[in-house]
């Protein structure tokens, strides 16, 4: 046998394959090195809050939302895709997503979004206002209330054409339930001439507009509003619902016409 023991510290010599291989770099978030990864989440806010992100902060990179409390949150900017995950009673306003919106575990939430696909599993108790180009999909989610897109800002129309959607094109209301046995979604009571978020807005003693607590003078800058007349997405009721209001039809062959055969109809 041989002998284990030696008089001094063992010297240790790098292997060649140590000496080649190249120093980690640092952790960074997308494929910019510059990104750093806390700027593209909201984490852990634990305590009522106003969490914005404005137009030009995210730039089309993914967001992570997660464990937040009576928050109330924007992220008006396009997105690649969005996570939601274990939130609480807060209020949660999301851009154009390019790509998907995960809501999971969330309760006593509010959801107003514009996305390709949106997608929710274990959520209870949720409003969900929303444009969507594909068809919703919940799972294991219980007591879940939907409606059309109700809002817009300053560069929501230019947000959605850098996103390729159509304000045409939105089946928020072709909703698929991988698992009905936890219960149906129900549609959100509509009105024929106001948007479903209207009764969220405060009108203050000098007039001024705020929208929880987005302070008046950054609703007006951003120029967000829930005015019928201001909407880009057509409000629509879905197969669920009918509303008492005049019919008038209109054939377009492209946007352009579209965009002005809207603002002629609410004129």
């Amino acid at each position: 046998m041989g002998n284990l023991c030696h008089a001094g510290p063992v010297e240790l010599v790098p292997t060649a394959q140590a000496l080649a291989a190249p120093p980690k770099k640092p952790l960074t978030f997308g494929k910019d090195p510059n990104l750093k990864r806390e700027d593209f989440m909201f984490s852990n806010v634990k305590e009522p809050s106003l969490l914005t992100k404005l137009p030009g902060s995210i730039n089309g990179q993914q967001f992570i939302i997660e464990g937040c409390r009576g928050c109330d949150i924007f992220l008006l900017d396009n997105c690649t895709s969005v996570q939601i995950d274990e939130c609480i009673d807060c209020r949660i306003v999301v851009g154009p997503c390019q790509a998907s919106l995960f809501l999971r575990n969330c309760k006593k939430c509010t959801i107003v979004c514009a996305v390709q696909q949106f997608r929710t599993r274990d959520c209870e108790d949720v409003d969900v206002y929303l444009h969507s180009v594909t068809e919703p999909i919940i799972e294991t989610s219980a007591r879940l209330r939907f409606a059309c897109f109700p809002l817009s800002y300053f560069s929501l129309q230019q947000q959605f054409d850098r996103a390729n959607f159509s304000v045409w094109n939105n089946k928020w209301s072709e909703i698929y339930n991988f698992t009905p046995a936890y219960g149906a979604w129900t549609p959100l009571s509509m009105k024929s001439d106001e948007s479903p978020l209207a009764p969220t807005m405060q009108t203050q003693e000098d007039g001024a507009v705020s929208l929880w607590k987005l302070p008046s003078t950054t609703v007006e800058s951003l120029g967000l509003s829930v005015g019928f007349s201001q909407l880009i997405v057509p409000l629509s009721c879905g197969p669920h619902q009918q509303l008492m209001m005049d019919f008038v039809a209109a054939v377009v062959s492209n946007m352009s016409e579209a965009t002005t055969a809207i603002q002629l109809l609410r004129a």
